[in-house]
């Protein structure tokens, strides 16, 4: 019974080729974008999951305004390092700052040693 369910479809499917390249092609597409926003949305709720306590990082931005327009981005000045610490050295164990010009290696006492490039 279910071979002959498989040769009436494969007969259809032959009969009506512009049909069938329609749907398999809409169904290949709808299949591969599915796939890429859940490799998205998969790679967004893991960033940062291979440090050891990932769940305590965080990153500072900075908002601005120049000339009316509003813009946002994660470098500041060195003097917000001090004041981070003042303010919300109880939250974090360590404050850090880099710099990313140039490379740069960091290690406190430990063996520990992040390299930003």
């Amino acid at each position: 019974m279910l071979k002959n369910y498989f040769k009436i479809a494969l007969r259809n499917l032959l009969k009506n080729k512009g049909y069938t390249f329609i749907n398999v092609a809409g169904l290949a597409s709808g299949m591969a974008v599915a796939l890429l926003i859940g490799l998205w949305i998969w790679d967004e709720l893991t960033y940062n999951h291979y440090h050891k306590n990932y769940d305590r990082l965080a990153q500072v931005w900075q908002h601005n305004e120049y000339n009316g327009e509003k813009s946002s981005q994660t470098a500041n000045p060195y003097v917000m390092a001090e004041e981070i610490r003042n303010n919300f050295g109880s939250d974090f164990k360590y404050v850090l700052q880099s710099t990313w010009n140039f490379g740069r290696v960091l290690n406190h006492k430990s063996s520990t040693c992040f390299r930003f490039i």
